[in-house]
């Protein structure tokens, strides 16, 4: 599988904020479309056109919490990444057992949280 046969990533909650913007920009260099999913009924229309597409919710968003809900709800349970501005052990195991399978701090690379969306659904797709 290469980044074309990717589905989109999903940013979720971003809005114009600079870690969502420095992680698209990546994930377009990788190859790999992007949607924007600012409000809950624009996750959950991604969501039903797209079941098996990775989300990377912005953890600080007031639909995060929606976001995970609609995102665990789907058929194949779709993979999760949560960008936080400060990570906390506490939060991680919380959304963890959420189901959530990348934590990852708005000062990280965009390179690695694009890598981590793309690899998240590749091992999706494989089982």
């Amino acid at each position: 599988m290469d980044a074309n046969d990717v589905l989109p990533i999903i940013l979720v909650g971003f809005g114009s904020s600079p870690p969502g913007g420095a992680v698209e920009e990546a994930l377009i260099r990788a190859g790999v479309e992007v949607r924007r999913a600012d409000d809950l009924d624009s996750v959950r229309g991604c969501l039903e056109q797209l079941p098996d597409a990775t989300l990377v919710v912005f953890a600080t968003s007031p639909i995060a919490a929606e976001a995970l809900d609609a995102a665990r709800r789907t058929m194949h349970g779709t993979p999760v990444i949560v960008v936080v501005e400060h990570a906390d052990f506490s939060e991680y195991y919380d959304f963890m057992e959420r189901g959530v399978v990348g934590y990852f701090e708005s000062s990280e690379p965009p390179s690695m949280i694009s890598s981590a969306a793309v690899q998240a659904q590749r091992c999706a797709g494989a089982f």
